[in-house]
C-alpha cells in the first residue's frame, strides 16, 4: 500500500489524464456537429429540428466524455483496479451482446414473414427495420453506459483524493450525464429516423403515420 504522500504524488501526476484516450470522442463530436449542420440545411421541419438536436445532444455528450476521459486515473494501482474492472464489463457485453446480435437476424426475418403474410409488404418492412434498429440502439445504449462508467469510475476516485468534495460531485454528475445524454438522444434519434422513413416509403401524409 503507497503511503499518503506517494498516493498524492502519482495522482497529481496523473491528472492531465490521456489526450489519446479523449480525442475520438472529440472527432465524434465534430461528426455530430457536421450531421447536425447537414440536417438543418436539408430540412427545417419539426421532424429535421428533432434530428439536428439530437446531433447536437451527442456533441454535448461526447465533449463531456472528452471532457471526463481528460482526468487522470491516478497511481498505477487505481489504473490495474480500473483496467481489469474494463476488462470484465467488456467480456460481459461482448458475451450479451453476441447472443443478441446471434438471434436478432432468425427473429427479424420471423417478423418479417408475419407480417408480409397480411398483405402489405411496405408496413412488414418498416416493422422490420423498427425492430432492428430497435435492437441495435438498445445495444448501443448499455455499450454506452458500461464503457463511460467503467472508465470514469477510477478518475471520480482519483478526484476525489485530490479536490474538493464540489469537484468530486461535478466530475461524478458529468461522468452520469455522457450516458444519460447520449442514450437519451439516440432513442429519440432513431424514433425520428423511423418515422421520417415511414413518412418517406409507406404513408405520405406524415399525420397518418402510424
Amino acid at each position: 500500500m503507497p503511503s499518503a504522500a506517494a498516493l498524492e504524488e502519482g495522482l497529481v501526476s496523473g491528472a492531465n489524464g490521456s489526450g489519446n484516450a479523449a480525442r475520438p470522442l472529440r472527432i465524434a463530436a465534430g461528426v455530430c456537429f457536421a450531421l447536425m449542420a447537414l440536417v438543418l440545411a436539408v430540412r427545417r421541419d419539426v421532424l429535421g429540428l428533432m434530428v439536428a438536436a439530437c446531433f447536437g445532444a451527442q456533441v454535448v455528450g461526447s465533449l463531456l466524455g472528452a471532457w471526463v476521459l481528460s482526468i487522470g486515473e491516478g497511481t498505477d494501482e487505481m489504473k490495474k483496479v480500473g483496467g481489469a474492472i474494463r476488462e470484465g464489463s467488456e467480456a460481459y457485453v461482448k458475451t450479451m451482446f453476441g447472443t443478441i446480435f446471434k438471434l436478432l437476424l432468425p427473429f427479424a426475418v420471423l417478423v418479417f414473414i408475419f407480417y408480409v403474410a397480411q398483405g402489405d409488404a411496405k408496413k412488414a418492412a418498416m416493422i422490420t427495420l423498427s425492430f432492428l434498429s430497435g435492437a441495435v440502439c438498445s445495444s448501443c445504449a448499455g455499450m454506452i453506459g458500461m464503457w463511460s462508467s467503467t472508465r470514469a469510475n477510477a478518475r471520480v476516485a482519483q478526484t476525489s483524493c485530490t479536490q474538493s468534495y464540489k469537484d468530486t460531485i461535478i466530475v461524478a454528475l458529468r461522468s452520469g450525464a455522457v450516458a444519460g445524454i447520449t442514450v437519451v438522444s439516440l432513442a429519440v434519434l432513431g424514433i425520428s429516423l423511423l418515422f421520417m422513413g415511414c413518412h418517406a416509403f409507406v404513408e405520405p401524409r406524415i399525420e397518418h403515420v402510424p
